[in-house]
């Protein structure tokens, strides 16, 4: 990152093209990233994807280029509260990501990124799956062989033959076995 202190620019830039590459300007005409992109896209959320070549980077409002170009595919998808996105950052097959309103970015260290449900996200690292909440802090760390995603209060996981149910925080819980109906 190149920036710590982060204050979210409402405005978003203006796209521009000069020559055949694009860049950015403020809502005063100020250019604040350079017209050195094959490609820029609109802004979802506080950041935008930007590609030269076949590299992406994400740039946020205010003009910042909060990745290097070493990414190979960047996704956006919804995250957590209103007007909140996950952005998804693709190094060959390692993954990492940056959350809207956090600029930190978390390093190609995951192998995939689930969708949030109930405040929480099954990831796998290296062949191992862990869960992490909307912040992107783990509850449950990657050593587990298995887990499913999360529905209404719990995720399925598994080591080893052994598997039983958690809750949102990674504590173990029994689910209510289907009663047996007596013949009448």
């Amino acid at each position: 990152m190149k920036k710590q202190d982060y204050t979210p620019v409402k405005e978003p830039p203006v796209i521009f093209t000069e020559g055949n590459k694009k860049g950015l300007r403020n809502s005063k005409g100020e250019v604040i990233t350079p017209a050195i992109f094959d490609h820029i896209w609109p802004f979802v959320g506080q950041f935008t994807k930007a590609r030269r070549g076949d590299m992406y980077t994400l740039i946020a409002r205010d003009g910042v280029q909060v990745l290097n170009l070493e990414s190979t595919s960047i996704v956006t998808r919804p995250w957590g509260g209103i007007n909140n996105f996950i952005h998804v950052i693709s190094s060959g097959k390692r993954k990492g990501f940056i959350i809207d309103g956090m600029l930190k970015f978390t390093g190609f260290i995951y192998d995939e990124i689930g969708d949030l449900f109930e405040g929480r996200a099954k990831v796998t690292v290296s062949g191992k799956t862990g869960y992490i909440d909307e912040f992107g802090n783990f509850i449950v760390k990657p050593i587990l062989d298995r887990g499913t995603g999360f529905s209404p209060g719990y995720a399925i996981i598994g080591t080893g033959d052994t598997s039983f149910a958690i809750n949102r925080w990674g504590e173990r819980i029994e689910l209510n076995p289907p009663t047996k109906s007596s013949p009448g």
